[in-house]
């Protein structure tokens, strides 16, 4: 697990949280993932200012550079939470990578898995659900 080297913050800082987690050697190598492998940001920060639907945050974040085809958002709640989900494919996530999004009041989770093919997403699905 890869986590900020910080102490716990009463008040979420402008540039937020994030911590990776992940079950294989994390080196910078480009490779095609295996589908036992998985790794998984889960980020949290504050709401932008001029921020509007959960649906147009996540569709003005394209972190995966050019020709990335993303797939339709899926929405599904948790208690009252509502999330949306949608996959990202192309060069530089060829196997396809699953991204979450959570909207809190005064701030946002957004989770990416990788690969979409991993053995292990219906555990990053639990993982989401559990976010509080």
């Amino acid at each position: 697990m890869d986590a900020p080297g910080k102490t716990a913050h009463t008040r979420l800082p402008a540039y937020g949280y994030m911590v990776t987690i992940f079950n294989f050697n994390n080196v910078v190598v480009k490779r095609d993932s295996n589908s036992d492998e998985i790794k998984i940001d889960v980020w949290l920060f504050p709401k932008p200012e001029n921020y509007n639907t959960l649906e147009a945050l996540a569709a003005s974040r394209t972190s995966f550079g050019l020709d990335v085809i993303y797939s339709e958002f899926e929405r599904f709640f948790v208690g009252e939470e509502q999330f949306i989900t949608w996959t990202a494919t192309g060069p530089t996530v060829p196997q396809g990578a699953r991204l979450y999004a959570l909207e809190w009041p005064a701030s946002i989770f957004n989770v990416v898995a990788y690969p979409s093919t991993s053995l292990y997403m219906s555990s990053v699905d639990e993982l989401v659900k559990s976010l509080k």
